[in-house]
């Protein structure tokens, strides 16, 4: 992973980062972060990894648990062992193998990074990974309104496997790139850590119940999936832009208009006159006024990892 080939660019610029100019605009007590009108809670599954519940808006819930229920693997290749190979990451506990989030690599520098604690095997007592969660504010750079553009990108994964063989029905979950059920509390997960090939859970059973969704409770159990075909450009790892994989939960009818209209980071840019630009332009901002200027605070991350190699690495 040493840096190799012409350096670009050549006068060694640092790359550009965000600033918080006014400090953080979110909060954070014990594990709820609370930000403009959301609010929500987290926590790090040992098994299933990261989790969400109560996540409300305008201190209505929206969603009662968000959370990863599976990663599932399975290769494919010349050899034996890559022909076989199948795996559930819930295997190898999904949660303690999040840890070492690095400022201004895996988040930016502002960040605020929080740890995760887990009862492990190989220790007695309670085992903290640090940073292994980090909470920001992100400007995408793209406007949420524009009128004369909008770009929305659809797409979730697609069936590649034979139904009912193989390995399949122990995955039953990625037929669907959405099913919704009621909930049940017998129904906690879409798989199991238990003989994950020929699995004890079998999801086709929580979706042939045909039961009525009419006021119940539900559950939306979403499959996002890729086929990714091994090519030189891995080398020597793996990258991640065009790897990632995401959905939307939209509102329909659920507000009487854009709640955003009430964002204090609106602008409205108007001639003075109408129809004569000529006159001159308001700029209309309800933030504080952006002339003033602020240097970043010093990113300590190296000095912290001399100290506690263990945020990173693992120790033995």
């Amino acid at each position: 992973m040493t840096r190799r080939g012409p350096a670009f660019p050549e006068s060694g610029q640092r790359p550009p980062f965000q600033i918080e100019p006014d400090g953080k605009r979110y909060r954070i007590k014990g594990r709820q972060v609370t930000y403009m009108n959301w609010r929500f809670d987290f926590r790090m599954s040992t098994l299933h990894g990261p989790q969400l519940y109560d996540i409300r808006y305008q201190n209505k819930r929206i969603v009662y648990e968000l959370s990863v229920q599976e990663i599932a693997v399975f290769y494919s290749g010349h050899s034996p062992i890559a022909k076989y190979a199948n795996f559930f990451d819930s295997i190898g506990l999904i949660g303690s193998s999040a840890k070492g989030l690095v400022p201004g690599v895996d988040c930016p520098a502002h960040a605020t990074f929080l740890p995760s604690s887990h009862f492990l095997q190989k220790s007695e007592k309670l085992v903290t990974f640090q940073n292994v969660f980090c909470v920001f504010e992100q400007d995408t750079g793209m406007p949420l309104r524009r009128h004369h553009s909008y770009s929305k990108y659809h797409g979730m994964s697609k069936q590649i496997l034979p139904k009912d063989k193989g390995n399949e029905p122990s995955a039953s979950w990625f037929r669907y790139q959405m099913a919704v059920t009621k909930h049940k509390e017998t129904e906690r997960s879409s798989s199991s850590l238990y003989s994950t090939l020929e699995s004890v859970v079998n999801f086709q059973t929580f979706i042939d119940d045909n039961e009525s969704l009419m006021d119940e409770d539900l559950v939306a159990w979403i499959s996002l999936g890729i086929q990714h075909i091994p090519h030189t450009e891995d080398l020597p790892v793996t990258h991640t832009p065009g790897m990632d994989l995401s959905f939307f939960l939209l509102p329909y009818n659920y507000f009487p208009e854009d709640p955003s209209m009430a964002s204090r980071d609106s602008v409205r840019i108007e001639p003075k006159m109408k129809n004569n630009a000529n006159v001159g332009i308001n700029f209309i901002r309800h933030s504080k006024p952006r002339y003033k200027r602020c240097l970043p605070k010093k990113n300590m991350y190296q000095e912290l990892l001399q100290k506690n190699p263990g945020i990173l690495f693992d120790l033995k």
